[in-house]
């Protein structure tokens, strides 16, 4: 299994958390999920699973080293659950799955 280390999460986390030069929102959320799933996609020698475990785990440090609006012991929790979701919602559109501007 190919994983990825800390200092490769972190890494992957510091380019996204590029994007948050305003503070992160909710809504970075669904910015945050389909970067980080490019980056892990360049990674040879992963499997499907593990691309998507690894993508969960940067997208968490990501929520847990930023500081969304509200508090992190509420809004934290509510957006790593939808981390998996939203996932799959990237997977399922880019495979035509899912109907977008049509």
């Amino acid at each position: 299994m190919a994983k990825f280390t800390m200092e490769q999460v972190k890494a992957a986390a510091a380019k996204v958390m590029e994007i948050f030069a305003d503070g992160f929102q909710w809504s970075d959320v669904f910015k945050v999920v389909p970067a980080v799933m490019e980056i892990v996609e360049q990674v040879e020698g992963m499997s499907g699973p593990e691309k998507k475990e690894t993508v969960v785990e940067i997208v968490n440090y990501v929520i847990d080293t930023t500081d969304a609006p509200g508090p992190d012991m509420i809004i934290d929790p509510i957006l790593k659950k939808a981390v998996p979701f939203l996932i799959e919602l990237v997977i399922n559109a880019a495979s035509g799955k899912v109907a977008v501007n049509q």
